[in-house]
């Protein structure tokens, strides 16, 4: 009975590593320098704007809950965003537009991604929020045409700053370097939204973990068999031991 009892401890004090993927909240939304652009339609702006309301900076901004993950250890993690299309010097005038590789550069600086605080009801307060740390940084540099749709950044020290606060979410805002460059032609990216009708492009994180049992995840059932399994084993040959 002893080992068994030092095998369920066994279990109990290990570190389990385990990974998943996380997909954004559908409350994920785009805000202009005027206020919050409505309910996305599969996709999501981020640069400036033309045609009737020119020269407005355009964000957007995506969250991702963080259930399962309270007390782990990150050990990696990355935003994953799809391209769906590129605008340049676009309307009125006809511009460049490109929703294939390699994608035209909108040319408004870097796009950056910021970590921000979880949103409530989404308002003109969001467009400027505040970094509260470990910013992603560049996700596409100036001037860089993409050569690809899908993209990604690491994420891991926000993540795990909005694990060890016990964030119910982790919060990004997705924006270029320059507002806007003041020609009244939109200049933008646009990526799938957490609405978009095809699943693989929606935005998602991708991550590593370790916890412990100690902490709010519990590990795998086999992990139990298993030592369950191995604590049999050693009382039964104790057993036929005892029977020689």
């Amino acid at each position: 009975m002893k080992q068994f009892v030092l095998a369920a401890l066994a279990v109990q004090l290990a570190a389990f590593s385990f990974g998943g993927t996380i997909i954004a909240e559908n409350s994920d939304f785009e805000v202009f320098s005027t206020g919050p652009g409505g309910s996305n339609l599969g996709d999501f702006g981020v640069g400036d704007t033309g045609g009737g309301s020119p020269n407005l900076g355009r964000r957007a901004v995506v969250q991702f809950s963080l259930t399962g993950l309270s007390g782990s250890t990150v050990q990696s993690a990355t935003l994953n965003l799809f391209l769906i299309e590129s605008r340049l010097d676009q309307f009125p005038d006809p511009g460049t537009i490109t929703s294939s590789a390699p994608f035209i550069n909108p040319g408004l600086g870097d796009t950056v991604v910021l970590h921000v605080a979880d949103y409530g009801t989404p308002d003109l307060a969001d467009y400027n929020a505040a970094s509260i740390g470990n910013d992603p940084g560049i996700l596409i540099a100036a001037a860089v045409q993409p050569s690809g749709a899908s993209m990604s950044i690491n994420i891991a020290a926000a993540l795990q700053q909005a694990i060890t606060a016990g964030f119910s979410f982790v919060t990004f805002r997705i924006q270029t370097a320059t507002e806007t460059d003041n020609d009244g032609l939109n200049d933008i990216w646009f990526f799938a939204s957490a609405d978009n009708a095809t699943a693989s492009h929606r935005p998602f994180l991708s991550y590593e973990v370790t916890t412990s049992n100690g902490g709010a995840t519990t590990p795998e059932p086999s992990t139990f068999l298993l030592a369950a399994g191995a604590a049999a084993a050693l009382l039964t040959r104790r057993y036929l031991g005892k029977q020689r």
